[in-house]
């Protein structure tokens, strides 16, 4: 477990493959809804203080 130097290739092409697994679909996901009409505007800064 951890970052090794004789497979770094490797560990950086997996790294950013998972980012783009998660965040493409999530971005698309919000930019289809945002266009539709059904998403309401995001505004982190209201979160509760348990945040």
């Amino acid at each position: 477990m951890g970052l090794q130097t004789r497979r770094i290739g490797f560990d950086v092409r997996a790294g950013v493959g998972l980012a783009a697994a998660i965040g493409i679909p999530g971005l698309a996901l919000y930019v289809a809804s945002r266009a539709i009409g059904i998403n309401t505007t995001v505004i982190p800064e209201a979160l509760p203080p348990a945040w």
